[in-house]
């Protein structure tokens, strides 16, 4: 129906204006225009619905995007809206931090200052203990040598004491103490050497001669002492006294010759070497020399003897 009518329209149209044509009342281009224009308003009247769609679709679209702007709008302002109360937020919470750095610098401030203060006060203290630690220091240096001096005089009192009370052991028949003397006599760094030497010579001269020589064995009744063996006389030499060891050693020595000559000797060597009693090792010496025919003048040459039986023993009958 639309179609028709449209064709009509677009007829009655063109008709028209071929009759002002032709009437010369108008011009061939006018009738150009008039007749295009009738040809459109044929096709609008027949697309007349889809035209109203499309203006419909127009309006609809311009409501769609009307919409669509208020949301972006709405959102746009709500996310502008949180922007700006996160950063006000911020905002104060840098604010806070800002008082709080503040406040800590004001207090590291103060804390420095009296540091300041406390270190003034005591480097003058320190100063005054420098002063104080030096002085004492000095007494103290003082005190050292003063007592280094006394140490030394005390040493030295207490190798004097040492020495004297060697050599009066010594003269009371300390074989121990004599041959400290020897020991002390030979040592270059010994403050007392030369004198200790002197000592030494002095003793050893003094036991040149026996000291004992009226002294003699008593048996009780009914012993008859030849029966005893080497090492029984030998324990009873152990357990004698001192003033009795001379007279007992003599007999096992010199009138026990039954006894083999190295084993006598062995025994004399053996009271030279370890006898705590000086007359008894001289008496050691002096019977050592006697039955091995040895011409020693000095009974106290203890090291020749030893060295003298070491070298000789496989020979000794």
């Amino acid at each position: 129906m639309k179609e028709l009518i449209a064709l009509v329209v677009a007829s009655a149209l063109a008709m028209f204006f071929l009759g002002l044509y032709v009437l010369q009342r108008l011009e061939p281009l006018s009738l150009a225009l008039l007749l295009a224009v009738a040809i459109g308003a044929g096709m609008a009247i027949e697309n007349y619905d889809t035209i109203a769609k499309f203006d419909a679709f127009g309006r609809d679209k311009a409501r769609s995007v009307q919409i669509q702007d208020d949301s972006i709008k709405k959102v746009r302002d709500e996310g502008v809206q949180q922007i700006r109360k996160e950063a006000d937020e911020q905002r104060a919470a840098l604010a806070e931090e800002v008082r709080n750095i503040n406040e800590a610098l004001t207090s590291s401030q103060q804390v420095l200052s009296d540091l300041h203060r406390e270190s003034h006060f005591y480097s003058n203290v320190l100063g005054a203990q420098s002063d104080l630690k030096a002085s004492l220091a000095q007494d103290m240096r003082k005190i050292n040598d003063g007592l280094s001096n006394s140490k030394k005089v005390l040493a030295d009192l207490q190798q004097q004491s040492d020495f004297y009370s060697t050599v009066l052991a010594a003269e009371a028949d300390d074989r121990h103490a004599f041959d400290q003397l020897k020991t002390w006599s030979e040592d270059q760094n010994y403050a007392f050497a030369k004198r200790a030497h002197a000592a030494w010579t002095a003793i050893a001269k003094s036991h040149n001669f026996p000291m004992f020589e009226n002294v003699t064995l008593s048996w009780h009744a009914g012993v008859d002492p030849s029966k005893f063996s080497l090492s029984e006389l030998e324990n009873m030499y152990a357990s004698a006294q001192n003033e009795s060891k001379p007279a007992l050693m003599e007999y096992i020595a010199v009138k026990r010759s039954d006894l083999p000559l190295v084993a006598r000797d062995q025994f004399l060597i053996n009271v030279m070497r370890t006898d705590s009693s000086l007359s008894a090792v001289t008496y050691a010496g002096v019977y050592f020399s006697q039955i091995n025919n040895i011409h020693k003048t000095v009974p106290l040459a203890t090291d020749y003897y030893v060295k003298w039986f070491n070298d000789n023993r496989e020979s000794i009958r």
